[in-house]
């Protein structure tokens, strides 16, 4: 592994961190590549250019914080160089206590998190093996839908109720999938 990230000849801070100590399996499988891509190393050069240009929106814990729960973290990291790079708008981060993103010009907030699997019988989707064709319940995955949606309106009351977002201002939820697919 490279002491850093390579942009122009100048080694920059890695995102992903080389010592993987307490590194759930997905953050394990893009730092250390994949036979099914190539170049092997595509995904996690793809997340460290993200990283560069979004790290300053970014949570000061993110970097530990992607190690633990790779797939909300990748969440927050993708919306950012989503609407940033491939959008261009203004992505502000305000605080790492609040809403994850602003848009000045919309004052719009953003809340962003990744579904996973569960862990209670009554509303896990099952995880499965690579390379299998399967399908999800579609019950399961509206309430792991439904449960992103409120543990986020919950966060998102407590700032109305702190002054950070005032209750006429929008705020949009943005929900990944990539916990339940990956298992992670």
């Amino acid at each position: 592994m490279s002491s850093g990230f390579r942009k122009s000849g100048v080694v920059l801070e890695n995102c992903l961190i080389d010592d993987d100590a307490d590194a759930e399996g997905f953050y394990k499988a893009v730092q250390q590549g994949s036979d099914f891509l190539d170049p092997p190393d595509y995904a996690r050069k793809m997340l460290e250019w993200m990283y560069q240009e979004c790290k300053d929106v970014l949570d000061r814990k993110f970097k530990s914080q992607i190690k633990a729960d790779f797939s909300a973290s990748f969440a927050e990291l993708y919306f950012a160089a989503t609407t940033r790079i491939r959008y261009g708008y203004k992505v502000k981060h305000l605080a790492d206590f609040g809403p994850d993103f602003y848009f000045p010009d919309f004052n719009l907030h953003c809340e962003v998190t990744s579904i996973k699997n569960g862990n209670s019988e009554f509303n896990s989707v099952p995880v499965f093996d690579d390379g299998v064709v399967h399908s999800y319940s579609e019950d399961k995955v509206i309430l792991r839908l439904t449960g992103a949606i409120d543990q986020k309106l919950t966060k998102i009351k407590k700032y109305i109720e702190c002054g950070l977002i005032s209750d006429e201002q929008p705020v949009l939820i943005f929900i990944s999938a990539l916990g339940i697919v990956t298992g992670k």
